[in-house]
């Protein structure tokens, strides 16, 4: 799952949820709910940063939507909080 699907789908759900880099694909994630399991190397990925990241995303054009898709989420993030200041 890409970065922007996961902040789509926390955004959907209205709640927050973990998600880890997957070691072969580094802009891939895992992702599950926030409330289960072992939480050892994965990060929380909350429901104000997801609506950021989703509302920038969708205001940019195309080809800044394919830069800030392959960027890893933190980065996205970083940049899209910036964007809306």
């Amino acid at each position: 799952m890409k970065a922007i699907d996961a902040a789509r789908k926390v955004v959907e759900e209205k709640q927050c949820a973990l998600i880890r880099p997957r070691k072969d694909e580094p802009t891939e994630y895992d992702f599950k709910d926030a409330f289960q399991g072992k939480k050892k190397g994965w990060f929380y990925l909350d429901l104000f940063t997801s609506s950021v990241i989703t509302q920038v995303y969708d205001a940019v054009n195309e080809q800044n939507q394919a830069k800030l898709a392959e960027m890893p989420i933190q980065k996205m993030a970083r940049i899209c909080f910036s964007a809306v200041r």
